[in-house]
């Protein structure tokens, strides 16, 4: 109540365990919680994690969406420049389904827990996940605001003189690319991802392929 349709919802992390007495002083988490497992924020202090402590950990709404055009022409030369992009907006990162045992991990996971002092990030390595560390979490909320170069497109077009000698009316080189460059912090293959299914899962990346990279040449000829 009170936060934007499709808001994110989940456990608030607090670094990970780095040995057991850390675990016996925390709040309850389960029999199984170790070291190398994430601390879960007692949000209402009752000294046990549970179902009441989740709270709001993202907004896959921006704050704004822009975009701007810009066409500029020298001497021949034409250059149109298409740049868009959010800001504010949070990704709930599910590329990975932590849940299941039987799929690939990124390359994070070579940073892992492996004893007191090695990550504070990462957790440990268990198949069963005994402590829920995969369960719906800020963990997996990232920024996603994104600047993307959408279109770009230099040409250029011969002079009226040189026209009139080779007998054309129009004759122009260009270039162009499409999502050529995207600046973000987001960690996932693309921050372009929209929703999927309606508002309520806006925000969420299952995996979306990635918008292309697209090169193109051609001549524009008028006879």
């Amino acid at each position: 109540v009170g936060r934007p349709i499709g808001s994110f919802f989940g456990y608030v992390t607090d670094g990970i365990f780095q040995n057991q007495q850390e675990v016996e002083s925390a709040a309850f988490q389960n029999e199984n919680t170790a070291p190398g497992d994430i601390r879960f924020k007692d949000l209402n202090g009752d000294g046990a994690i549970t179902i009441e402590d989740q709270s709001y950990i993202g907004n896959p709404s921006p704050a704004i969406a822009y975009g701007l055009n810009v066409d500029f022409e020298f001497k021949g030369f034409d250059l149109a420049i298409f740049l868009q992009g959010t800001q504010g907006n949070d990704i709930y990162n599910a590329t990975v389904r932590y849940d299941f045992n039987y799929v690939n991990r990124p390359a994070s996971v070579l940073n892992r827990w492996t004893g007191a002092g090695t990550s504070n990030v990462e957790p440990r390595v268990n198949l069963l996940d005994p402590n829920q560390n995969a369960r719906v979490s800020d963990r997996f909320v990232e920024d996603g605001s994104y600047l993307r170069l959408k279109n770009v497109q230099l040409g250029y077009a011969l002079p009226p003189s040189l026209l009139k000698k080779i007998k054309f009316e129009k004759f122009r080189l260009y270039v162009s690319a499409q999502n050529l460059f995207t600046f973000t912090k987001y960690t996932g293959m693309d921050p372009e991802i929209g929703a999927y299914g309606g508002a309520l899962n806006a925000g969420v990346d299952r995996g979306f392929y990635p918008q292309a990279r697209v090169l193109l040449g051609g001549v524009n000829v008028t006879f």
